[in-house]
């Protein structure tokens, strides 16, 4: 193989070794207008798309192990390598895939597990990273809140014990 073969296959598996996460999709028919939009939205959540070979791509992510559980790729491939969160790229492919008819997600790769393009969509359902640290900080803030109430009822009970002693006293012994 060329050097230039081998510089473009090495820079393939270095952006992917680096990545949380990577999507491939088929982008054939698409206007180079759509591409560059694809790129700027994609850079708003960290994430970078590339045309590759399926043949590159194939001798790029050989050494990596889930790449024995791919199928074969066929038609013109774009990567889409990130990272992000994968449910945000997820959404963001499924609203361009709205703008953008020709472009399809084929597969994706997360943490070493191989997710098909039904799977990706099913990303899309998922809540957002924000909205699962809000939901997780609401439900540690219930049990503590119901705690301090628990705590406040029972001070306010003993305050209530020692006023009742403090007027018992005083009506046995006034002084």
């Amino acid at each position: 193989m060329r050097s230039e073969k081998i510089a473009i296959v090495e820079e393939i598996r270095s952006r992917v070794a680096e990545s949380h996460y990577v999507v491939l999709a088929e982008y054939k028919g698409m206007k180079v207008a759509n591409a560059d939009e694809l790129r700027r939205r994609l850079k708003k959540i960290n994430s970078r798309f590339h045309v590759v070979s399926n043949a590159f791509w194939g001798k790029a992510t050989s050494s990596f192990d889930w790449s024995r559980r791919l199928p074969a790729l066929t038609g013109s491939t774009a990567m889409i390598v990130g990272q992000g969160d994968i449910c945000e790229a997820a959404r963001m492919l499924k609203d361009f895939r709205q703008d953008c008819q020709s472009f399809k997600v084929k597969l994706g790769v997360m943490d070493g597990a191989v997710l098909s393009a039904a799977d990706m969509d099913e990303l899309v359902r998922l809540p957002s990273r924000l909205q699962l640290y809000a939901m997780l900080a609401g439900a540690l803030a219930g049990p503590m809140s119901q705690l301090a109430g628990v705590f406040r009822q029972t001070m306010s009970g003993l305050l209530n014990v020692l006023k009742a002693v403090e007027e018992k006293k005083k009506s046995v012994n006034p002084q």
